[in-house]
């Protein structure tokens, strides 16, 4: 049976993203604003040009969230400005941050378990493809960070995800003088055209690190948010733990009186620095950043899932859908290396089942994800 949303319920997920958007503004404004200290600590997070793929078929499947294209870019010309400014309004001088303004583009394609069967199948999940592009704005403070996005796309034969698949299996053939990935038959049951707004929401804060100088070689994040739209409406928790060698942008208390010049006072106890330490060129008192970065990460989380519109089907128009499961747990491992101006990050996801289909795989689903490109300093 198709799931519906009624207007009352609508109404109440926007008011619960205001008020968590009013929240975490106002606590990371207040948590940082230390009385005593002069000067502004803000400044910009590198600015990069990243492409991120997610594919299963490293995993040998070819099903499920079958496959994902990101394009993000943050930044670059006016973006930087545009975040600084942003900043400026949001949070007062006295909070040490970074801050980012992205834009990005991207591609989903969701398939049920055989992209080989013609006729359509009621207990499984439709196929659909999502287009879509938006902006992010994020802050980097001393031992926090908060995302912010808006999107708007089409989900539906407008995303092109039969012509997408179609010809990437194509050219795989070709490629590799094989019979497979097979040419997918179904997408004429794919979900009907729909337009798409999203919003989203991300607040981590740090609970355990280990930093020496500019270097932390461990940290361990608590992580939350949301997301609020005809896609998704969910809420989620999660941990994020790092360990290697990885750049420490945002100096720690501990690290800061040998950063900060004479005279100075203490950004987060307002009390003056005494010494004449060595200051470097990238601003909030730092003497600079190492070229390379090395580090593993675990992240395990927990979604709770209200609305997934490609199980619960198109919201404004009648389509195919099934029951999702309410509470889907996502566990990702993965590396991350950065070279100069060049990073690349693998990762493998594995999440449980997020559907009620008559063919269910108790393993869940699992794909690849890589992302590299251009990040600055």
């Amino acid at each position: 049976m198709r799931c519906t949303s009624r207007k009352s319920n609508r109404k109440g997920w926007w008011l619960g993203l205001f008020a968590l958007l009013c929240c975490l503004g106002w606590s990371s404004n207040n948590h940082f604003a230390h009385a005593g200290n002069p000067w502004s600590l803000q400044g910009r997070l590198p600015e990069h040009v990243f492409l991120l793929h997610d594919n299963d078929v490293y995993f040998g499947t070819d099903r499920m969230y079958s496959s994902g294209l990101l394009l993000e870019v943050a930044n670059l010309g006016k973006l930087g400005d545009a975040a600084q400014a942003m900043s400026r309004f949001f949070f007062s001088d006295r909070v040490m941050a970074l801050s980012s303004l992205s834009v990005f583009v991207g591609h989903h394609m969701y398939t049920p378990n055989n992209i080989t069967i013609r006729r359509f199948i009621e207990g499984d999940r439709p196929f659909a493809a999502w287009l879509f592009g938006g902006v992010k704005y994020e802050v980097q403070g001393a031992d926090w960070n908060l995302k912010v996005q808006a999107s708007l796309g089409i989900v539906g034969p407008w995303a092109f995800g039969d012509e997408f698949q179609t010809n990437w299996h194509w050219l795989a053939r070709q490629l590799i003088q094989s019979t497979d990935p097979p040419v997918p038959q179904g997408w004429h049951n794919q979900l009907p055209n729909e337009p798409t707004f999203q919003l989203g929401v991300r607040w981590s804060k740090e609970i355990a690190q280990i930093v020496s100088r500019n270097t932390r070689h461990l940290d361990l994040s608590l992580f939350t948010g949301g997301d609020l739209g005809n896609v998704w409406v969910r809420g989620m928790i999660g941990l994020t733990l790092r360990f290697g060698y990885i750049i420490n942008m945002i100096p720690s208390s501990e690290d800061l009186p040998w950063l900060l010049r004479e005279g100075s006072h203490h950004p987060l106890t307002g009390k003056p620095i005494i010494g004449n330490p060595t200051v470097g060129p990238h601003g909030m008192g730092g003497r600079g950043l190492q070229d390379w970065e090395f580090y593993v990460f675990i992240r395990p989380v927990v979604r709770f899932v209200a609305r997934n519109m490609f199980l619960d089907g198109t919201l404004f128009q009648d389509s195919h859908s099934v029951p999702k499961v309410p509470i889907v747990v996502e566990g990702e491992f993965g590396i991350s290396l950065k070279i100069r101006y060049f990073r690349l990050s693998v990762s493998a996801v594995f999440q449980s089942v997020e559907g009620d289909y008559e063919r269910v795989d108790p393993s869940g689903h699992r794909f690849l994800r890589i992302m590299g490109g251009f990040e600055g300093f």
